[in-house]
């Protein structure tokens, strides 16, 4: 017969290793690989399950999202910077004309796609997560094709989260290619 022993020596982690009022454990490891960014994954990516994702302001607001500053590090270590896009929900968003958004965009579950098309409040929160995850592969398949885009680190239900491209805090210009073909060509 085993006998169960209660360890004493157990100790909670020090409410220092706990993510604070901004933060939240990194999304990474919940993630599947499906919804990461494109291998290799660059050096400076933080893909640690210790590491906190801190909110540090917003960089841009939108009428269908707002992006978002976000440092991932290990307490006490180097992070890196991304923006995090995340697409408005039903309840906040002003973008009212998505008929040309959506246009050319399939919905594979019948009954969402009717929830878009009668713009219920269920049919914007699925058209919000499609809108992600469209832009998620969209910048993958840029990425993989050398066009100068951001790394798309990872795609979460309405957020997607790729390299901060910019100086400190402050963000880079809008970079506003013209139709090159291998723009063209993803479209």
């Amino acid at each position: 017969m085993s006998s169960l022993r209660f360890d004493a020596s157990f100790h909670p982690a020090p409410p220092e290793l706990e993510p604070g009022p901004d933060q939240r454990w990194s999304t990474w490891p919940s993630s599947p690989p499906t919804q990461r960014g494109p291998l290799p994954h660059p050096d400076w990516l933080v893909t640690a399950a210790a590491a906190f994702d801190t909110e540090l302001g917003v960089v841009k607001t939108g009428k269908e999202a707002d992006v978002h500053l976000i440092e991932r590090a290990i307490p006490g270590e180097d992070g890196c910077l991304l923006a995090a896009k995340r697409y408005r929900g039903s309840h906040h968003s002003n973008f009212h004309r998505s008929d040309s958004y959506e246009e050319g965009r399939a919905v594979r579950n019948t009954r969402d796609g009717r929830a878009i098309q009668r713009k219920s409040a269920y049919g914007r929160s699925v058209a919000a997560g499609h809108w992600a995850g469209s832009e998620f592969a969209a910048l993958s398949r840029a990425w993989q094709a050398g066009v100068p885009v951001p790394y798309p680190v990872q795609v979460s239900d309405t957020e997607v989260l790729m390299e901060f491209i910019g100086d400190g805090r402050t963000a880079a210009p809008p970079h506003r290619a013209s139709r090159s073909p291998a723009i063209a060509a993803m479209n």
